[in-house]
């Protein structure tokens, strides 16, 4: 009886082991990984931000959406954020389709705006917040571009929340470029 459930127990530890050492991550990780970092060590320098996350969309190591978030301490308009985020979105996209090592996990090459998430949250240095008509987060998601104010004394939630299409931000980018020659 001893020596079955030794036998057993070997076993048991045999298949764990297996099990947790058999799972290998995926190319496409290790690649993201590289370009997140870089690109967003860049950003920051760019934009006096501080890098504070990365993350992604990978089901089975296919590639079809990348993040970075930043925080920065200073206030912002909607229009300072705009220029950030599509230069930021522009950036990171370019720097997805220039890697010719990661082009065949990408689930749509080649990537596009829609794939790229940034999220920008504008702090105090004091640790308090900015209220409204100053942002509070300014961020992008499925090809939009969100800007949301907080209100003094509301906790949670966000004061108002302005949604526009990266083409219509863009758009408003370069009359604002423009109209100011």
């Amino acid at each position: 009886m001893k020596k079955l459930l030794i036998f057993i127990l070997l076993g048991l530890i045999t298949m764990t082991n297996n099990f947790i050492y058999s799972h290998v991550s995926p190319p496409s990780i290790a690649m993201t990984e590289k370009i997140e970092k870089q690109v967003g060590q860049t950003l920051a320098k760019k934009y006096n931000m501080k890098f504070c996350g990365a993350g992604g969309g990978m089901p089975d190591g296919i590639v079809d959406m990348l993040a970075l978030s930043f925080d920065l301490e200073r206030q912002f308009t909607i229009e300072e954020a705009r220029a950030i985020l599509i230069d930021c979105v522009n950036t990171y996209v370019n720097a997805v389709n220039a890697d010719k090592e990661l082009k065949p996990y990408l689930k749509n090459s080649p990537f596009t705006p829609e794939n790229i998430k940034i999220s920008i949250f504008f702090k105090s240095p004091l640790s308090d917040d900015f209220y409204d008509p100053y942002l509070r987060v300014a961020c992008t998601s499925h090809g939009d571009l969100i800007y949301r104010t907080k209100e003094k004394g509301k906790e949670f939630g966000y004061k108002s929340e302005i949604i526009e299409s990266y083409e219509d931000a863009v758009k408003i980018l370069n009359e604002n470029k423009n109209s100011s020659k």
